[in-house]
This record gives C-alpha cells, structure tokens and sequence, in this order.
C-alpha cells in the first residue's frame, strides 16, 4: 500500500505529488482515497514544484522559498526512509517519509 503524497526527483527538482483518483478504503482512519494499492497498473497525479535538488550520498538538500533545507535519507530493501534536519525551514514538516518507486503507468494532470 502506498499513500496518495510522494516526491519526484527529476531534473534538477524536487517535485510533491498526489495521487488524484483513489477509492482506496484500506487507509489511515479508513478514510477514502488516502492511499492506494502499490500493485494498481496506473494512477492520475497532480505535481507541485517544491525547488531545486541538490541530491548527495546521503542527503537530499532543497532550496525553496529562499531557504535550502536538507533531509537526510537511509535505504532499506523496500523503501527510502528520508526525515529533515533538525535545523528546518519554515516550510519544512518534522514527520519522516517512507516512499519507495512506483512501477505502474503515470498520467499527470495538469
């Protein structure tokens, strides 16, 4: 199961996603559409820009808004766990993330 927020890491930007057309019931609280089935052959998403990428070794920094954040990251066999310094920008959340590639078919909404 994944969630409906993830990242893109592409061309020199870090980019917010959101899946936009889940009925996935099996979620947090049981709320629908919160997260989505990995195995799912293809989903619709819609994309915010969220600064230019710097991605090292073991560290991811962002510069966005006139602040350049930096998150660390750790890769297991299934997943990238990636959680901020402690020194955060003011639009930097505390909570880690748990992402890893989703393989099925990407329609971007614009």
């Amino acid at each position: 199961m994944f969630d409906d927020e993830g990242f893109r890491f592409s061309n020199g930007r870090f980019t917010y996603v959101r899946i936009t057309e889940s009925d996935e019931t099996a979620c947090r609280g049981e709320k629908v559409g919160q997260c989505f089935r990995r195995d799912r052959p293809a989903i619709t998403i819609s994309t915010s820009d969220r600064g230019k990428l710097d991605l090292g070794p073991e560290r991811i920094r962002v510069k966005y808004l006139f602040c350049t954040q930096t998150f660390y990251f750790k890769d297991t066999e299934h997943y990238r766990e990636i959680w901020p310094d402690e020194d955060r920008c003011f639009w930097a959340r505390k909570r880690h993330f748990y992402i890893a590639r989703y393989d099925g078919e990407i329609t971007e909404r614009q």
